[in-house]
């Protein structure tokens, strides 16, 4: 890996980051992934009451999970149950998830200071950008900021083959929502935030 821009001058999203960064945290911490697990459930699942959402899945969770499709085509299924994927192995459903915003909107889990912190702009896109297309003005620790006619809104979205989601909140007018779809249905949630945006 290598740093592509001096940090804070630009953004762009990487999947290799986050999964370095829970590295770092595991030899930090001088543990494994199932270990990251344990402390993610023992410091942010419980308190919050995350019954389903993990990282490293067990039965329930895998038996559970709808299946993702691409094209009206079933994909195939390549999660490694025992690989704590920072980038891309949460699974959770909406009601689960939603807990976590809740607590996002009512800043528990960190100090104040944290949370100035992690919704304090890091980078502001330049106008050519093209995530300004879709509202986007600026990135914070870990939520994309869209500046809108009420208020700004904060929020992250993912893709994986066959899975859409996104989530945005705003903690000024207390409100949120959250999309989990199975297939690939990436411009619905967009599509949400774009209408929110211009009623």
């Amino acid at each position: 890996m290598f740093l592509k821009f001096e940090p804070g001058s630009s953004f762009e999203y990487s999947g290799e980051g986050y999964q370095y960064l829970a590295k770092v945290l595991a030899h930090i911490l001088k543990t494994d992934d199932a270990g990251l697990e344990t402390i993610y459930q023992k410091r942010i699942a419980r308190p919050l009451k995350l019954n389903v959402t993990k990282y490293l899945q067990d039965g329930k969770n895998m038996e559970n999970k709808a299946k993702g499709y691409i094209e009206g085509i079933a994909v195939k299924e390549d999660d490694d149950p025992a690989i704590f994927g920072a980038a891309f192995s949460v699974h959770s459903e909406a009601l689960d998830f939603s807990k976590w915003l809740i607590a996002l909107l009512d800043e528990e889990g960190l100090t104040k200071e944290s949370y100035r912190q992690l919704f304090e702009t890091q980078v502001e896109l330049p106008e050519d950008h093209l995530q300004r297309q879709e509202g986007i003005t600026d990135w914070t620790l870990g939520f994309a900021k869209a500046t809108l006619p009420f208020g700004s809104a904060y929020g992250h979205g993912g893709n994986n083959p066959g899975y859409s989601s996104l989530f945005a909140i705003s903690p000024d007018m207390k409100w949120g929502y959250v999309i989990f779809t199975n297939a690939n249905q990436s411009k619905l949630p967009l599509t949400l935030l774009q209408y929110l945006m211009n009623p």
